[in-house]
C-alpha cells in the first residue's frame, strides 16, 4: 500500500494545483473515522491511508518534505478548529492525485471542387507559374511573419514543401491544412506569448540585412510586451477558456489553468497594489472552492447530485470537507478587501460557504446537461449541432458568473471588477468557439480580430509605438483568405478564394498606403479628349462589318466616350502615413479597350468572335498620363496624352468599327482604378499600420 501512495505522490507532485480531490478526500477520511470515538482510526494502515491524504493539505515546506515528522505535521493543522477534533495524532505525511486529459479528432472532408476550382483558375491566368508564385509569396510571408507559423502551423509545413507533392494534391492538402488550423485557433493563438525577436529570420534569403527582418523583430516585441500586459493577460485568459471548452476539458481545469502566473495571477497593478492583492486573492479562492468539487468521473465536471447531497446533509462529512478547504486557503494567506477569509470560514458560520457550493452546483448541473445532450446527439448522428454549441458556451457563461460570486460567502469578499473583465472577455471567446465548432469560420476570424483590437486600444495608449495593430490587420486578411478556402463549396468559389488572396478587390489601396508601388493597371471610366490640330480632320473612312467603305462624321474635335486603358503604372503614396492617403501615378498605357468595354456594359452575352474580328493594331494605343488617387475609394482622375484606338463603337447601335486613321488625343479621365498585378511595392509602408493624425 505504501508502495501505491508514493507512486501517486510521485505524479502528484508535477500538478501545479492539488486541491481537485477536495470532496473525495473528504469523504475517504470520513471512512477512516472510528465508530467508538468519532476521530481517526490509530492502526497503522489509517495512518497511511490519511496522513495520505492529509499531506497534500499541509504547508509547502511540508508537503514537499517527506521526511516531515509526526509532530511536524500536525502542528501545520494546530489552528485548524474544523479537523483539529479528528486528529489524535501519531501520523505523518503522504498525498494523492488525478489526472484529465484531452481527445481531438479530426474529419474528412471532401475535395473534389477544389481541384477543379484551382484548375478553372489556372486556365485564366494561362500560365501555371503564377500559382507556384502565389505560394511562394505565401511561404516568403510567413518567413518574415512568425506569429502565422504559430497560429497555421500545419499551413506552414504545407507551404514550405509542397514543391515536392503532385500539383493534384495541392490544394486538397491545403484546404485540410487550413481547417485543421482554424479549428485549433484558439489553442495555437496562447503560443503566441512565448514568441520572441529570436523566431525573425536575421537576413533574408540571399544572406542580406533585411528591413523585414528588423520590422519583424519590432512586431515580435511588440507582442510579447502586449501579452505581458494586463489587456494582454485578460485576452489570453479569456482565449484559454473557450480553447478548453473546444477541447472537452473540465470547466475546473480550465479555471485552474486561467489562475496561473501566465495568465490571470500575472496582473499587475502598481498605482493600486491593494486592488492586485484582492484580484489574486480573489482568483485563488474561487479556484480552490471551484477544485475542490471537482468530479473524477470521466465526461463530468463537477460530483454528482447525490454526492452532493451528501456533502450538505452529512455534518461530519460536511466539517471534514470544509476542514480541508480551510487549510487550503489558510496555506494560500488568501486577504480580500482587507478581510482574511480564514477569519470569515469558521465552524457555526459555514452558512455563506455551502450557498456559494450550492450556487455554483447548480449552474454546474446546467453545463452538465448541455454536455450531455451534445454527445447524445453526436452518437445519434445529428448533423445540425449548433443549438448544443450554443447552450454549451450560454452555461458556461453562466457557470463563470456563479464562480466570480464569493461575495455569496461574506459580503465583504467581493471580487474587484477587474476579475468581471477577464470573465466578460471569455464570454466573446466562446462566442468564437461556438463559431469554430459550427464551422463559421469567417465569424471566427472577425470575432478573434475584433477581441485583438480591443485590448490593443488599451495597451496602445501606454505604447504608441506598438505594433500590434500590424499582427491584427494581416490576421484579418490572411485568417479571411483561410477561412474562405476551408468553406468553398464549389470551383467558382475556390478560384475566388486564390484570387482575392492574389490580388484582392480593393488592391488599390496599396498604392495609396506605400510609399512607391509598380503595378500592371487598368482603368475604366469615361474620357474627354480633343485631338491635336495637326491630326484634326472632319471626317474618318472607315471599313464597317459589311466590309464596305463608310464616311464616319466627326463632331468637331472633341468628344467624350468610354475609356479603358491597361499600362504600366508607377505610383506614390501621398500621405501613405496617415490616415485617408490620396496616390500620385505616373501611367503609360498599352491598349484602350474602351469600345469592348462599352459594349459589355450594353451586351453582356454571346462571344465577341461572331460580332467582329480585332487585331492587336486596332486596341494599341500608347500614352502617357498622370493620375491623382482619390482616398477612401477606388476613383482616380486624371490628364494626359494618348493615341486613339481605331477600334471605335457606335453608341446608338452598339456596333464595332475600325477608324482607318489616328490621331494624338490630349485628354482628361475619370475611371476606377483596377491593379491587375503588383510587381513592386516597397517596403516601406503602413499598410496595416498608420500614424492617425488626431
Amino acid at each position: 500500500m505504501k508502495k501505491v501512495t508514493y507512486i501517486f505522490l510521485l505524479f502528484f507532485l508535477t500538478l501545479k494545483q492539488s486541491y481537485s480531490q477536495t470532496f473525495y478526500d473528504a469523504l475517504r477520511l470520513k471512512s477512516y473515522l472510528s465508530s467508538i470515538d468519532g476521530k481517526f482510526k490509530n492502526t497503522t494502515s489509517s495512518r497511511d491511508e490519511i496522513a495520505a491524504i492529509l499531506r497534500n493539505y499541509s504547508s509547502n515546506v511540508i508537503k514537499n518534505n517527506a521526511a516531515s515528522t509526526v509532530a511536524t505535521v500536525m502542528h501545520d493543522f494546530d489552528n485548524n478548529l474544523f479537523l483539529k477534533p479528528f486528529i489524535p495524532g501519531g501520523y505523518y505525511a503522504g498525498g494523492v492525485a488525478g489526472t484529465s486529459g484531452l481527445i481531438g479528432s479530426i474529419g474528412g472532408l471532401d475535395v473534389t471542387a477544389f481541384a477543379d476550382g484551382l484548375a478553372q483558375f489556372l486556365v485564366e491566368r494561362t500560365k501555371e507559374e503564377l500559382n507556384e508564385a502565389f505560394f511562394r509569396k505565401f511561404a516568403a510571408f510567413l518567413n518574415y511573419y512568425p506569429e502565422f507559423k504559430t497560429l497555421f502551423p500545419n499551413t506552414n509545413v504545407f507551404v514550405n514543401s509542397f514543391n515536392s507533392w503532385e500539383y493534384a494534391n495541392l490544394i486538397n492538402t491545403l484546404r485540410e491544412a487550413f481547417d485543421k488550423d482554424i479549428k485549433e485557433l484558439l489553442s495555437n493563438f496562447i503560443k503566441l506569448k512565448d514568441l520572441t525577436n529570436a523566431d525573425c529570420p536575421q537576413k533574408d534569403e540571399n544572406g542580406n540585412k533585411d528591413k523585414l527582418c528588423d520590422e519583424c523583430a519590432e512586431r515580435m516585441n511588440s507582442i510579447s510586451d502586449f501579452f505581458k500586459s494586463n489587456g494582454g493577460l485578460f485576452l489570453l485568459a479569456g482565449v484559454q477558456i473557450g480553447s478548453g471548452i473546444l477541447q472537452n476539458q473540465k470547466i475546473p481545469d480550465i479555471i485552474n489553468s486561467v489562475t496561473q502566473n501566465d495568465f490571470l495571477l500575472g496582473y499587475t497593478n502598481r498605482a493600486n497594489p491593494a486592488l492586485e492583492s484582492d484580484l489574486k486573492n480573489s482568483l485563488k479562492l474561487l479556484n480552490i472552492i471551484s477544485l475542490s468539487l471537482k468530479s473524477n468521473e470521466t465526461g463530468r465536471h463537477y460530483i454528482t447530485e447525490a454526492e452532493f447531497k451528501l456533502l450538505k446533509d452529512d455534518a461530519v462529512l460536511q466539517q471534514l470537507y470544509l476542514g480541508l478547504l480551510y487549510q487550503q486557503i489558510a496555506n494560500a494567506q488568501i486577504k480580500i478587501n482587507e478581510v482574511t477569509v480564514t477569519d470569515v470560514i469558521k465552524p457555526g458560520n459555514v452558512a455563506g460557504v455551502i450557498n456559494y457550493c450550492t450556487n455554483l452546483f447548480n449552474e454546474s448541473k446546467n453545463l452538465q446537461t448541455a454536455f450531455n445532450n451534445l454527445s447524445t446527439h453526436k452518437l445519434e448522428g445529428k448533423t445540425d449541432l449548433s443549438v448544443d454549441y450554443s447552450n454549451i458556451f450560454e452555461t458556461t457563461n453562466k457557470l463563470f458568473q456563479a464562480v466570480s460570486a464569493t461575495n455569496i460567502i461574506d459580503p465583504r469578499l467581493q471580487c474587484p471588477k477587474e476579475l468581471n473583465e477577464a470573465f466578460n472577455i471569455s464570454s466573446k471567446t466562446l462566442q468564437i468557439a461556438h463559431d469554430i465548432a459550427v464551422r463559421n469560420y469567417n465569424a471566427a476570424v472577425v470575432g478573434t480580430l475584433k477581441l485583438i483590437h480591443d485590448q490593443a486600444d488599451k495597451y496602445n495608449t501606454t505604447h504608441t509605438d506598438s505594433r500590434v495593430p500590424d499582427f491584427a490587420a494581416t490576421f484579418l486578411k490572411y485568417g479571411s483568405f483561410a477561412s474562405n478556402v476551408v468553406l468553398s463549396k464549389d470551383p467558382e468559389e475556390v478560384k475566388e478564394a486564390i484570387k482575392s488572396f492574389a490580388l484582392p478587390a480593393g488592391s488599390s489601396s496599396i498604392k495609396k498606403h506605400t510609399q512607391f508601388n509598380i503595378s500592371v493597371n487598368a482603368y475604366t471610366g469615361f474620357v474627354y479628349g480633343r485631338i491635336r490640330e495637326k491630326d484634326s480632320i472632319n471626317t474618318y473612312t472607315i471599313k464597317a462589318s459589311d466590309g464596305k467603305d463608310s464616311i464616319v462624321g466627326i463632331k468637331k474635335l472633341q468628344a467624350i466616350g468610354v475609356f479603358a486603358p491597361v499600362g504600366i503604372g508607377l505610383n506614390w503614396g501621398l500621405g501613405w502615413r496617415y490616415r485617408n492617403p490620396w496616390s500620385l501615378s505616373a501611367f503609360v498605357s498599352l491598349i484602350d479597350i474602351g469600345a469592348i468595354v462599352g459594349y459589355r456594359f450594353i451586351t453582356d452575352e454571346g462571344e465577341l468572335s461572331n460580332k467582329f474580328k480585332v487585331n492587336l493594331s486596332n486596341i494599341f494605343a500608347p500614352g502617357c498620363n498622370i493620375i491623382l488617387g482619390l482616398p477612401n475609394m477606388p476613383l482616380s482622375v486624371g490628364a494626359g496624352v494618348q493615341y486613339i484606338p481605331t477600334l471605335q463603337r457606335d453608341q446608338s447601335s452598339n456596333e464595332f468599327f475600325n477608324l482607318d486613321h489616328s490621331g494624338l488625343r490630349y485628354q482628361v479621365f475619370i475611371a476606377l482604378d483596377l491593379p491587375l498585378l503588383n510587381i513592386h511595392t516597397s517596403k516601406a509602408n503602413l499598410l496595416y499600420r498608420k500614424k492617425i493624425k488626431r
